[in-house]
């Protein structure tokens, strides 16, 4: 259990160095990297590692047969998960598009918060994604990054 909460912490402690890396002033001596450049990826190695730690703890519990949640942590789970996805989508639409960020935020959100299978969610996901996608664009009139920005 330790594992996954130090998880969360180190999750959030990157998520906002990300965040602070970009109010890094540019500079005309900039390279193509620039001075926001070694904070992100310092960042995206922390989440990274955050994201081993969660998943390390992950399995060890699921392995335990006699692991039970106390009651205050199972009412928590659900909105972690949520708060964490949604974190992720707003961090990697402009960079994912909205096709392939949506396509993960509901396919982790139908697995750990529904509990569907896989295989369920997968579907259900692309199958959402695409309506989304078509609703934003054909009804709404938005200018959305479907696919990752190169």
């Amino acid at each position: 259990m330790r594992d996954i909460l130090g998880g969360i912490v180190f999750l959030t402690l990157a998520s906002l160095f990300f965040l602070g890396s970009n109010l890094i002033p540019d500079s005309f001596l900039s390279d193509e990297v620039g001075a926001t450049g070694l904070p992100k990826i310092y960042s995206l190695l922390l989440m990274f590692c955050s994201l081993v730690l969660i998943i390390k703890g992950g399995v060890v519990i699921s392995k335990e047969s006699n692991f039970h949640l106390p009651m205050l942590s199972q009412n928590l789970v659900n909105p972690v998960c949520i708060l964490l996805a949604g974190g992720f989508f707003i961090l990697m639409v402009e960079r994912l598009g909205y096709v392939i960020s949506s396509f993960i935020l509901l396919t982790i959100l139908l697995k750990l918060v529904a509990q569907m299978k896989l295989s369920k969610a997968v579907l259900y996901s692309a199958i959402g994604s695409a309506v989304y996608s078509l609703i934003f664009i054909l009804i709404f009139g938005t200018n959305l990054s479907l696919l990752w920005n190169s």
